[in-house]
């Protein structure tokens, strides 16, 4: 062979070369990256793949609790408040409000606690009937047999750093191997502080109806966890942001009364 032939046969050769190496450089890409999304999904829906309904449904149950926790806090209890106030370009309620100048405020909401239970039940309703059909179409995906009954109650409640959601409906489960496993109760405790803002909300919107202010100073001192800011919006309103310093979440309302209008 010349050696034309022998440099064209080696440039043939280290082209062939460079082609796979880039191909293996490619395909470990691909692998890499599969394997991390791969994680990722894993991570963020790792009660689609348990075997164990209660915590499939306690999973996803809290994957929707928590924003909605959070939203209703920022709003000052409700989802979508109807008497409400704009404040950093957020709707908050008011929580004591009269339209009437030098009167004090009338406690909107007496029964807060429960308030923000309900609201919150309101709020993931869907969300957990979703959670019960998904889990019923992965489970048939598994050639698992599924027999879903209707729900016979659904309650949200909250206690000291707690939500704790209680739902009453039949499973049945029946495997590959024909035994058949029933579930009547699902519980989902969720760590929130929400009963806890709740509660010193309660007593400053006690006071501003009382007294037409509040020692919100020394709620701090009393309760060292919270931290509270009050806002003079233009002596017509009052904006109280109360702040869990464990957790940063933060339930925001307004009050309006005892105000003085304007002397022209």
């Amino acid at each position: 062979m010349s050696k034309k032939g022998d440099w064209l046969l080696f440039n043939k050769r280290g082209q062939v070369t460079i082609f796979i190496i880039i191909a293996l450089v490619l395909i470990a890409g691909i692998a890499f990256y599969t394997l991390i999304r791969g994680k990722a999904a894993e991570i963020k829906q790792s009660y689609r793949s348990s075997e164990n309904p209660q915590q499939y449904i306690a999973e996803c149950v809290e994957d929707a609790a928590r924003p909605a926790i959070s939203e209703i806090l920022m709003h000052g209890g409700f989802t979508d408040p109807e008497l409400n106030t704009t404040y950093k370009g957020v709707e908050i309620a008011y929580l004591c409000y009269t339209s009437l100048n030098y009167e004090p405020c009338v406690n909107q909401v007496p029964l807060y606690s429960k308030h923000l239970n309900d609201e919150l039940k309101e709020s993931i309703r869907d969300d957990v009937e979703e959670c019960f059909s998904s889990m019923k179409y992965d489970y048939e995906q598994k050639k698992f047999s599924v027999e879903l009954g209707e729900t016979k109650n659904f309650d949200v409640h909250s206690t000291d750093r707690k939500v704790i959601i209680n739902i009453s409906r039949e499973l049945t489960i029946m495997n590959r191997d024909e035994e058949a496993r029933t579930y009547k109760d699902f519980k989902i405790s969720i760590n929130s502080p929400m009963y806890n803002l709740g509660r010193v909300v309660q007593e400053i919107v006690a006071q501003e109806a009382t007294f037409c202010h509040s020692e919100y100073l020394g709620y701090q001192t009393l309760y060292p966890w919270v931290k509270i800011t009050k806002t003079d919006i233009n002596g017509k309103y009052k904006v109280y942001e109360v702040t869990d310093r464990n957790t940063g979440e933060k339930l925001n309302f307004a009050v309006k009364g005892c105000s003085i209008p304007p002397v022209f």
